[in-house]
């Protein structure tokens, strides 16, 4: 065989010997881009830093900052937020985690809930880098469902971080604030019955005590023999007294006068440890049929630090009650008064 056929062939054999390893070699992968299953969605969030919670959805725009080391709110006359509900809500942010990124989402924005009637817009200022600021937006649910007779179920939410893709994270994110109110702690107090040892009320036309010698037991000087203190009236009063709820708080620079004060009306309640709540209900608020309170808490002995702190807590506030509280706290002394039920004759 001539040397120039050797070389041919030669040349043939290592052609097919690189075209079979390239036919048979496993093709490149390409890098993967965008958050990827199981990646925090937040990787740089440090909410130990954040200063200040925006949220803006349909129903309204709520905010929350930290002022002097304390959230407060600042649109209620920057009254204290309830801590554990912001820091629950910080907790959500730095916990959410990416389950699968929509690709192409951006094409159509909307049909993932992200239209400007729909979406809610989270906004988290945080200290570092000049108050540099992130943006969550969440969009709809997504649901699903197992069968065709079992209605949908929502298993997460379709979520964007300022620019980037769309995502779905498990977390429903419903539970954000709606309303500045949201973020407040609305419990004033609570006194259970078996604390209390007496109440005393006090208006512009008579005063009176109502004592507890013991829970379900009521006592009131002046009654007839044929009298009893109304126990039904009793029990609605320490309902009241044991979850007190105000509404929403008013601004601090306003005079008595304006939240009617000058002729307040005044229930203390008494604990069987000396520890007197007192709370003054003053006029209507306009527009609503709240009334304006304020409490003030006093002490015997051994009760200094309970006094205080209670003081701390509501000293130079006013709250607004809804009108079954301050009704029930402004009853009459003929509303606590009723005649003993006549005995028939089995009973005697």
């Amino acid at each position: 065989m001539k040397i120039r056929t050797l070389f041919i062939l030669l040349v043939i054999f290592v052609f097919l010997a690189s075209l079979a390893v390239l036919v048979t070699r496993e093709p490149a992968r390409t890098a993967a881009t965008g958050p990827q299953p199981g990646d925090a969605l937040l990787p740089d969030l440090d909410v130990n830093r954040i200063e200040k919670m925006r949220v803006e959805s349909p129903q309204g725009t709520t905010e929350v900052q930290r002022v002097n080391g304390k959230w407060v709110v600042p649109s209620l006359f920057e009254y204290p937020a309830d801590f554990d509900c912001v820091v629950e809500q910080l907790r959500t942010f730095d916990d959410l985690k990416v389950g699968q990124t929509v690709r192409g989402g951006m094409d159509a924005p909307d049909e993932f809930g992200f239209s400007e009637t729909n979406r809610i817009r989270i906004l988290l200022a945080s200290s570092d880098k000049d108050g540099d600021t992130t943006e969550i937006l969440v969009g709809a649910m997504r649901l699903t469902s197992q069968s065709s007779r079992f209605p949908n179920y929502p298993d997460g939410t379709y979520v964007r971080v300022g620019d980037g893709p769309i995502v779905l994270v498990k977390e429903s994110l419903q539970n954000l604030p709606r309303s500045n109110d949201d973020w407040v702690r609305k419990s004033l107090f609570g006194i259970e019955p078996g604390r209390l040892s007496e109440i005393t009320l006090v208006t512009t036309q008579e005063t009176f005590t109502v004592k507890v010698p013991e829970p379900g037991k009521y006592a009131m000087d002046d009654l007839k023999e044929d009298e009893e203190v109304n126990s039904d009236v009793m029990a609605r009063l320490t309902s009241v007294l044991q979850s007190l709820f105000f509404n929403s708080v008013a601004d601090p620079d306003g005079n008595d006068a304006d939240f009617g004060f000058a002729n307040s009306s005044q229930l203390s309640a008494k604990t069987k440890n000396g520890l007197v709540y007192s709370l003054f209900i003053g006029g209507p608020v306009p527009g609503t049929s709240d009334r304006y309170a304020r409490i003030k808490a006093d002490g015997g002995e051994g009760e200094e630090a309970a006094v205080k702190e209670i003081n701390s807590r509501f000293d130079g506030w006013t709250y607004t009650l809804g009108s079954y509280s301050w009704e029930t706290l402004m009853l009459g002394k003929s509303q606590f008064v009723r005649k003993i039920p006549a005995k028939n004759e089995e009973q005697k």
